[in-house]
């Protein structure tokens, strides 16, 4: 009898699990289309107390309207789950849609201008670390860009020319552009080099050489070069008897 009981048990409990599977239903992630954009993140605006108004005036007008960013990524997705990626390059512009599973992603790459010298360009370089989650019926995912570059900026007023040199012994100099608010800028993302520097030439014709391995530069900042005056006081010379 106890037997018999057991193996009935047994087979309602069977019959139990059986009827509660069937009853669920499995998800299958679908697939999304994106349209891909960027914007900064806080933590990565270039601070410096030093030569602010300028750096306002210049963030606003060039590289919060994306005037002086690059056009193209190199992108790619992560799934946190799968751990399957996909990797996207296009053009920032051209809304080059992206074809994604619904999930959590870990987004890493770069998005590059095109390089003017060494290290060294007139657009600003960005650095992609991000984690989105693509849900259904999502159009745009906009992306946290962080700068991979810092920013050189420099009164013109007494400036008849400067230029970039790398420092390879190549001849490569690299003129740098002037907006219309008379500051010529660089953006650079290292130094190469003992001898890189950046070539001044005065209006009164003489040349002075800021020599940039000598400046512990950091990515994310700017620095602004203002010309000051020159001066010095001569004492009274003492009795030397």
């Amino acid at each position: 009898m106890k037997k018999l009981f057991s193996m009935v048990l047994i087979m309602a409990s069977g019959l139990t699990f059986f009827s509660c599977s069937s009853d669920e239903e499995i998800y299958i992630p679908q697939e999304v289309d994106l349209t891909l954009d960027f914007t900064f993140a806080e933590s990565g605006s270039m601070t410096r107390a030093t030569g602010e108004e300028v750096y306002d005036a210049f963030y606003n007008k060039y590289i919060k309207t994306k005037n002086l960013t690059p056009k193209t990524y190199s992108l790619t997705f992560t799934n946190l789950d799968t751990k399957a990626y996909s990797e996207f390059k296009g053009c920032w512009d051209c809304k080059d849609g992206v074809r994604l599973t619904e999930g959590k992603y870990v987004v890493t790459g770069n998005s590059t201008p095109k390089q003017k010298a060494i290290n060294a360009s007139d657009s600003v370089y960005l650095s992609f670390q991000d984690t989105v989650q693509i849900v259904k019926d999502m159009k745009m995912l906009t992306l946290k860009a962080d700068y991979n570059a810092f920013l050189l900026m420099f009164d013109a007023e007494n400036i008849k020319a400067i230029a970039y040199n790398p420092g390879d012994n190549s001849n490569s100099s690299f003129p740098l552009k002037k907006t219309e608010e008379n500051i010529y800028y660089l953006f650079m993302t290292g130094i190469y080099g003992n001898y890189t520097n950046i070539a001044l030439g005065r209006n009164n014709d003489l040349y002075s050489y800021i020599y940039l391995n000598r400046v512990p530069f950091e990515k994310g900042k700017y620095y602004y070069f203002n010309d000051m005056t020159n001066s010095f006081d001569i004492p009274k010379m003492e009795s030397g008897n």
